[in-house]
């Protein structure tokens, strides 16, 4: 009896391991000068394959780090993460496993980069690809994975921020 009770958990383990929700990042990229409503600000843009979450929310969030795993604080409570990054995030309701997100696009204007008059430097990106809404709880127990850093360019003119090539 032991030994079907075990066969029995066993299989069920088996199978609810065999759907647990994944995903990967597959591509990314930025788009600097992307002005919305006379702001100008920067597109992050990821493309994304997740898989089993047929009719759940997934959550995509781009968190900005000034070094990489040195997040960009929040200042002024705009543009930012639960964790008190800045960022932002969009969410899709897959409809087929995998399900692929072929262009998500994460918008922030320039300023919410706290960016100091003179400042002329380097910044980094990353995504997260989570299963609850990062603006609430940005947790490792909500994300499914995290990409590679991409780096980008800003430039601050004494208080006029403008984006760099």
């Amino acid at each position: 009896m032991k030994k079907l009770l075990l066969t029995i958990f066993l299989a069920m383990t088996a199978s609810l391991c065999a759907h647990a929700i994944s995903a990967q990042v597959t591509k990314m990229w930025v788009e600097h000068n992307i002005v919305r409503n006379g702001v100008t600000g920067i597109s992050f843009h990821c493309q994304a394959k997740v898989f089993d979450a047929i009719n759940r929310k997934i959550f995509v969030a781009a968190s900005v780090d000034s070094k990489p795993g040195i997040g960009v604080r929040d200042t002024n409570g705009s543009y930012r993460l639960a964790n008190g990054v800045v960022g932002g995030s969009v969410y899709a309701v897959p409809t087929s496993s995998p399900s692929y997100l072929n262009d998500v696009n994460i918008w922030v204007p320039v300023s919410e980069l706290h960016i100091p008059p003179g400042t002329d430097t380097d910044w980094h990106v990353h995504f997260a690809v989570c299963t609850e809404d990062p603006l609430l709880n940005f947790n490792a127990g909500t994300i499914l994975t995290w990409s590679s850093f991409i780096s980008f360019h800003v430039y601050n003119n004494n208080g006029a921020p403008r984006n760099a090539v």
